[in-house]
């Protein structure tokens, strides 16, 4: 037991001494928990509201996979407290080594917005004059690097809902898109390992070991495919690619294992190597590979993508899974963007509308698996972060993904700003 739940949950009342304490809302993300709490002291009749932010990313004994994850939750919490005069309270179990790191964060990125320099080791030895042990592995210490690198070389402030109407500026998203891959050489080795060419199409990938998904029915467990997550919710989607011949085996291994209610493929008909639709049967015509067996019931053409519905079954255990497959019209195998983002646009936010309904996770499919398929996570992502906060970092949701399929985006160093940008303009 490292602590004691000190909160309500949302709609129970605690009562600690003369304190009576309500859980008022709870807002659950992909990293990160946000609660209101109503504090009355029932001794003097003073209330008032705390906010609590409790951090959810941070695994036991190490650090966070990923620095855009605690940089985007320290400016979270810096940007709705920047005003406030009382101080914020940070804890963990032991309040050295996770609340030190923290602290020295928010402190550094302070010291490099108004001194225009950072300090990393002084920020620690001044914290340790203050409380023993801050920051208290050479782990937590070399991960604050890390972010502290991310955080001023990516300038990943959020950009407010009104300037994103008027239109990104996509010169300065290009800087720091090239920011990002000069960080890649410096993280690489942190963070990523080489998947084998053998797995890949013509392109190969990079991804992120501890996010691949593993198929448990398969001797070779490797799949060239990564969880990736939304604002929301943690592996929110899978990118992988349309599958090969050769392939296609592990490719339905994986839906049936994952559950994947929904799939998305941003693979057009006119496709020249005509590997797109190859998992998907005549209608009601039985298609049977390895111990699976499944047929689409429905199709239903429409001019942005095709609406198909597939029932997929195991033939030994006979569990059955009902799958909505959308298919994207109209991007041409040439184009690095599609040519019609009202489209496109049309189709994320179709997805987005019932992917918080579904428990399972989303497959989404390209020819790379990481081009159109990062792209596709990204604006989900980028819309869904915009709806719920009226901002925006750009910067966070394409490293958040570009740390785990090291490809993706990388077709679009020129054009990826402009996507978004005009798709912002479309919305």
């Amino acid at each position: 037991m490292k602590c004691e739940q000190y909160w309500p949950d949302r709609g129970e009342v605690m009562i600690c001494g003369q304190y009576i304490l309500e859980g008022v809302s709870e807002k659950i993300f992909a990293d990160f928990v946000v609660r209101e709490i109503a504090l009355r002291n029932a001794d003097t009749a003073d209330k008032r509201h705390v906010i609590q932010y409790q951090y959810t990313a941070w695994p036991d004994r190490s650090v966070p996979d990923s620095v855009v994850s605690l940089v985007a939750y320290r400016d979270k919490v810096e940007q709705q407290n920047r005003n406030r005069a009382s101080p914020i309270v940070v804890h963990c179990s032991a309040g050295i080594g996770r609340t030190g790191t923290y602290i020295a964060l928010d402190y550094l990125l302070q010291q490099a917005r108004d001194d225009t320099y950072v300090d990393i080791f002084g920020c620690a030895i001044g914290l340790r004059g203050q409380r023993v042990n801050m920051i208290q592995t050479e782990q937590q210490y070399e991960y604050l690097h890390h972010c502290v690198l991310y955080a001023i070389t990516c300038s990943s402030d959020p950009i407010k809902e009104v300037k994103l109407k008027t239109g990104v500026n996509g010169e300065q998203i290009t800087i720091q898109y090239d920011a990002l891959k000069a960080l890649d050489s410096v993280n690489r080795g942190w963070t990523l390992t080489t998947i084998k060419r053998n797995k890949n199409h013509k392109v190969s990938d990079y991804l992120d070991e501890r996010y691949r998904v593993r198929l448990e029915s398969s001797r070779d467990s490797s799949i060239n495919a990564v969880y990736i997550n939304s604002y929301l919710r943690q592996n929110q989607f899978i990118i992988t690619q349309t599958p090969l011949a050769s392939k296609l085996k592990d490719f339905i291994s994986m839906i049936y294992q994952e559950k994947c209610p929904i799939i998305v493929c941003l693979d057009d008909d006119s496709t020249p190597e005509k590997i797109v639709g190859q998992y998907i049967p005549p209608d009601n015509k039985l298609m049977k590979i390895g111990q699976y067996q499944y047929k689409c019931t429905r199709s239903n053409v429409m001019d942005e993508y095709i609406v198909r519905d597939l029932k997929l079954s195991h033939s030994v255990s006979g569990h059955q899974l009902d799958i909505r497959q959308y298919q994207i019209r109209g991007w041409n195998s040439n184009d690095m963007t599609p040519s019609d983002l009202h489209s496109f646009l049309k189709l994320v936010q179709e997805i987005n509308d019932i992917k918080l309904q579904q428990e399972y996770p989303i497959l989404i499919h390209c020819q790379t698996g990481a081009d159109r398929s990062g792209l596709f996570c990204g604006v989900s992502t980028m819309l869904e972060t915009l709806t719920i906060e009226k901002q925006l970092s750009i910067v966070h949701v394409i490293h958040h993904i570009h740390e785990r399929c090291h490809t993706a985006f990388q077709a679009y160093v020129s054009n990826s700003c402009t996507t978004v940008n005009k798709t912002y303009l479309c919305s």
